[in-house]
């Protein structure tokens, strides 16, 4: 979930096989999700290894027993047993709390909203509304710096 942003129940509902020794680590949930079919890069990329997340590529099964047949369950139901499990182990944060984090990741990296927000499964209205109050100055002044370069660059290549 730290990984690759995903929502609570969406850890059960991805093709993983990507994961594996020599996929390209980009994951897909499946259209039964909440917001269907979508596909999510890794931040960071070296995450994949530090949790060891190839062991997931070649036994999905590694995963917890959860029901996800969504005749006899509900993806809310999915996502509070993940919840639960949190405040079982005594964790400090929620499950989202990790989806933030990725979405923060991204903002602090570069990658653009729009793609982002693709990446997460939802509008870029609801991303911005969501995650851009944690854009600080600095983040700001990179950005301004970043496009005047592309800028001065520009010119340098029209001359």
């Amino acid at each position: 979930m730290a990984t690759y942003g995903l929502r609570n129940h969406e850890v059960f509902f991805c093709d993983l096989a990507s994961l594996a020794p020599g996929g390209d680590r980009v994951i897909r949930v499946l259209p039964t999700s909440k917001t269907g079919e979508h596909q999510v890069w890794p931040f960071q990329p070296e995450w994949v290894e530090h949790f060891e997340l190839e062991r997931l590529g070649r036994d999905p099964s590694l995963l917890p027993a959860v029901t996800t047949d969504l005749r006899r369950t509900t993806l809310q139901q999915v996502g509070r047993r993940v919840a639960e499990q949190f405040r079982r182990y005594g964790l400090p944060i929620t499950p989202y709390d990790l989806r933030h984090a990725w979405a923060v990741r991204t903002i602090h990296i570069g990658l653009p909203d729009t793609v982002a927000a693709r990446m997460m499964g939802h509008s870029v209205a609801i991303h911005t509304r969501t995650y851009h109050h944690w854009i600080t100055r600095r983040d700001q002044q990179q950005a301004v710096d970043a496009a005047l370069a592309r800028r001065e660059g520009n010119r340098r290549s029209a001359a």
